[in-house]
């Protein structure tokens, strides 16, 4: 049953909603990356074995699961706003970690780029214009 009325998404959502997707899809790259002995971070250090395939399967999760709340971010539910914000506090925490963990041998690009995703979409997903749409809908 639609509504008789649904808030105008702001112009801050649609490109989180990008954003978000974008992420999705890099981490479940990066992640098969990984499961196929490819990623920097993998080859690079001694991540390997069932430690590297368990990084490939937590990157190729969290890139479904995002994907999956970018689409009911893009409708306007607040659980999927709840649920990108945590899940983007977890990337950023994730990405700080690579950085320390891994610094000077790859994969830090990579996770600056995802951080810095995940950085952004928190700041246009918590703003006036973001609020009046998902309280609207």
């Amino acid at each position: 049953m639609s509504r008789p009325y649904a808030a105008r998404r702001a112009g801050g959502v649609t490109f989180v909603v990008f954003l978000t997707w974008v992420v999705a899809f890099l981490s479940m790259f990066r992640g098969f990356l990984a499961l196929f002995g490819v990623e920097s971070v993998v080859t690079s250090t001694d991540l390997s074995g069932s430690a590297g395939t368990t990084y490939a399967w937590v990157e190729i999760g969290m890139g479904i699961l995002i994907a999956a709340v970018a689409i009911g971010l893009a409708g306007g539910s607040s659980l999927s706003r709840f649920l990108i914000t945590a899940l983007m506090v977890l990337r950023i925490i994730a990405a700080i970690w690579v950085a320390f963990t891994f610094s000077g041998q790859g994969g830090i690009l990579a996770s600056a780029l995802i951080g810095g995703f995940a950085v952004i979409i928190l700041l246009l997903l918590w703003n006036g214009p973001a609020d009046r749409f998902f309280r609207e809908n």
